[in-house]
């Protein structure tokens, strides 16, 4: 079974090495599609994104994506000549034994796609929000498998995985205001400067976790694995 993976990326200088290591030794082709214009605000000088993804063995494709649907889409047809694809996003992280286990599914499953419930980080590697956000994303597709928004795709024929997937999407060591400045979602923000000043850089020990789109969430100590901790710079 041949193995591909893509991952679109924005100025992630930060992390995406990180995303990248946890992956590549499980593929045999992995491409980086790096924006030269972020989805929504104006667009910044390039950080070391492409320096970083070309020293991990990684092909990088440029291009000008306002969607980032559009963006992944790209990816699937550059692997086209492989089986399943994995599609990773900047910010998330697995474990090798948790990246086997969505392997191992994917070479027994009659489903298109397999998504994960993941564990999603506050403020730092060692909060997490409870309960769990309900959201899926699809990780891994078949060759044939679109993506029409966002994260959903064109085929209601997908497996959920028990892998733990950990989406550090609201923690150090990202930038978290460069994110919610220019991401996919940055339109649906409500008051982004109120949010960040207020919600993040007031959050405190104790308080709810508010995100940007006015969700709250209880938080959780629960530390990310040491690996990925390490891989990350954090310890």
């Amino acid at each position: 079974m041949l193995i591909g993976a893509i991952t679109p990326v924005y100025n992630d200088e930060e992390i995406v090495g990180s995303a990248i290591k946890c992956f590549r030794p499980f593929v045999d082709k992995y491409i980086a599609l790096i924006s030269e214009i972020p989805y929504y605000g104006e667009p910044q000088p390039p950080d070391r994104t492409e320096e970083i993804c070309r020293s991990l063995d990684v092909d990088i494709i440029k291009g000008r994506w306002k969607k980032d649907h559009e963006q992944r889409n790209r990816g699937l047809e550059l692997c086209s000549d492989c089986d399943w694809i994995f599609n990773i996003d900047a910010d998330e992280l697995m474990l090798p034994e948790e990246v086997e286990a969505i392997i191992k599914l994917a070479k027994n499953t009659k489903y298109d796609a397999i998504g994960v419930n993941p564990e999603v980080y506050w403020r730092n590697v060692y909060n997490v929000l409870r309960p769990k956000p309900t959201f899926n994303p699809i990780l891994m597709t078949r060759t044939k498998v679109r993506f029409n928004n966002v994260r959903n795709i064109d085929s209601s024929r997908y497996a959920i995985c028990d892998a733990q997937m950990h989406h550090i999407a609201w923690c150090e060591p990202k930038n978290i205001y460069k994110k919610i400045k220019t991401y996919v979602h940055a339109n649906e923000c409500k008051d982004i400067e109120h949010w960040y000043q207020k919600n993040y850089l007031g959050w405190k020990e104790g308080d709810r976790a508010i995100d940007p789109m006015g969700n709250s969430f209880d938080v959780e100590h629960k530390p990310l694995p040491e690996e990925l901790r390490k891989l990350l710079g954090v310890v």
